[in-house]
Formats: structure tokens, sequence, C-alpha cells
């Protein structure tokens, strides 16, 4: 993807919704192409550049795009809008969630944007931080790695999490195409290869043949579910010690809980962020150490 390309796009899309007396700067500087999902990485900064236009009423938008690093670029939003309060910035990335003014409520929303433009960006292996002053303006920054879905074991150059987990070889086990990306794009950095199975049979087969560190594992698929699929695990000596993390939406009751004992931990599909991927992905490896 050619970021100049796409901030000279989002330029002209968004130039028109600018309030008189606001301008809007492009700033790129010589950033070779990344490789990421330009529909995607489209849909979270026209979502920030939209919120930064229409809480501007003087002053200037920025998007900046700059290499930091041999693997990593930054794109940034910047505004010298009404800015956001230090009690509000933990809270306008949760869900349905709105900000409390007067210009907030001339100008209503979902509370959905931001919390989707979080996901998005982990789903593409990077994170979207926030800083801002009440009448000082905002500054949201996306930041991403030039190379999405690693191939090589141990060369992700993705950024790592404060807590530094990191597996070697990870499984993705589920019949939902979209939720695999999702999850891969979230593993970047924390794991060094990310294989995936769309089925409960192609997963036990590639447990034989790559012997992943952990397994995530959804319980619902058609042709073998998660359940048959940890109690094959559990009669086979070679698969046994394969840590496995649960992926389902359903809501599991405690009984259905305790017939799941050869599993690790238990990750929600509708609670699914790079915090939560990385917590289960530290206690299995955690597990795995302590059972060894």
């Amino acid at each position: 993807v050619d970021l100049a390309e796409v901030a000279s796009d989002l330029r002209g899309t968004l130039r028109p919704l600018t309030r008189p007396g606001v301008e809007l700067h492009v700033e790129v500087d010589a950033v070779p192409p990344i490789e990421t999902d330009r529909v995607l990485l489209t849909h979270v900064l026209r979502n920030l550049l939209v919120n930064a236009v229409k809480y501007t009423v003087k002053g200037s938008v920025t998007l900046s795009v700059r290499q930091i690093a041999a693997h990593e670029v930054d794109l940034i939003v910047a505004d010298t809008g009404i800015g956001i309060a230090p009690e509000d910035r933990s809270r306008v990335f949760e869900e349905f969630y709105q900000v409390r003014g007067a210009l907030q409520a001339d100008r209503k929303g979902t509370g959905l944007g931001l919390p989707y433009a979080r996901r998005v960006t982990e789903t593409l292996g990077g994170r979207l931080t926030l800083e801002s002053e009440v009448g000082r303006g905002s500054t949201f920054t996306v930041n991403l790695p030039t190379t999405w879905q690693p191939l090589l074991m141990g060369k992700s150059p993705g950024r790592r999490t404060t807590a530094a987990v990191h597996a070697g070889t990870v499984l993705i086990v589920d019949d939902d195409d979209s939720f695999r990306t999702a999850l891969r794009g979230m593993l970047q950095g924390l794991a060094g290869e990310v294989l995936e199975a769309q089925n409960g049979t192609t997963g036990l087969a590639m447990m034989r043949s790559a012997r992943p560190d952990v397994a995530f594992l959804d319980l619902r698929m058609p042709d073998l579910d998660g359940s048959e699929v940890l109690a094959q695990m559990t009669a086979d000596p070679e698969l046994r010690g394969i840590r496995v993390v649960i992926v389902t939406s359903a809501d599991l009751t405690a009984s259905a809980k305790i017939t799941l004992g050869a599993a690790t931990a238990i990750l929600a599909k509708s609670n699914v962020d790079r915090n939560a991927v990385a917590a289960v992905l530290d206690e299995a490896l955690s597990a795995a150490k302590s059972s060894g």
C-alpha cells in the first residue's frame, strides 16, 4: 500500500467537510509502500479525520505519515479542536460512550467510531493511541508494522506488548475466515509464526506436523467441533502438551467450562482485542512453563 496515495485520497475526500477557516494538511515523509489492508486502513484514518474535522472550529487538521523505525510507521491525525478531558480519554474507546459537551450535542454520533478504529488497527497488527488537552486539540497515532502477517518464524517485525509475550508458533483453528484474519493481525509481534486451519480435522493434522506452542481453538465448527478436538488431543501423547485457548461466541456455563479441562484459557469472541489476546497467550505460555 502506497501511504502517500492513501493520504492524498483522504485529503480530497475530507476537504469539503472542513469549516471555513480550518486548514487541512497532509505531510508524508518518504515512506516505502507497506504490507497492509488498504481498505481497512482507509476506514480507520477516515474515521479519525472525520472526528477531527467535526470537532475543530478553527486552526487545522493534519494527517502526518512518518517512518519511525525500520519496520514501523506512524500515521498521525492531529487537530486544534476542542480536545478531550482526562476523565474521558480512557473511555472514548469504549463502545457507545460519547463525550458530553455543547459541540458534541450538536453533532451526535453512535459512540462506535473510535472502538471500531482501535479494533481494526489491532487487526492490522498495530495500535491506536491518544493524546489530548482540552481547548488545545487531540492527536491520534496509528502505529503499524510495515509487514503484516509475517511468514518466517521469529521474524515478526511488529511491536511487542509491554509484557513482551512471545510464542514461537501459534495455530488458529476456526471456520470463520474473517475472525482468523482479525486474530492473526492481533498476534502480530506476539508470535513468530501464525498458522491457520479452517476446521478441526485440518487443525489436528497441523498440530502433528507443526507442533505449535499454543492453539486458538473455536468450539463450534461444522466437521469436528472444539470439544472433540480437545478430546483427541488429550488422548494423543504427542498433542497433549500443546496449550489451548478456546475462542467462542457462546456464553459458557460453569459446568461447560469444566468439560474443557484440557484448555488453558477461554477468550470470548465478542471481547477480542490485542490486550485480551496477549493476556491469554501469556497465560497459556506460563502454564506450559509451570507444567514443564
